[in-house]
């Protein structure tokens, strides 16, 4: 039991660290697409682009927060509940 327990957990760990560089990566290059090499695949996915950029932030001592207080929902915007 505790083995799948322990499973689960790593699955939902790993799934907040793919979405987080996927986000990264959207924020950082907007709407272009990745460059492509010669034989036709991109030079950096995606994934790769905001991993980089999450690495790069993690271990820079700039202050800068990963992800802007611009997530959080506004109080005004909250559902209501009834």
């Amino acid at each position: 039991m505790k083995l799948s327990e322990r499973l689960s957990v790593l699955i939902g760990v790993l799934a907040i660290a793919i979405a987080m560089a996927c986000y990264t990566a959207s924020k950082l290059m907007g709407s272009k697409y990745p460059a492509r090499k010669n034989h036709g695949y991109c030079s950096k996915s995606w994934f790769r682009t905001g991993l980089d950029e999450l690495r790069r932030r993690l271990r820079a001592d700039d202050g800068t927060p990963i992800f802007a207080t611009k997530l959080a929902i506004r109080k005004r915007w909250r559902p209501r509940v009834v």
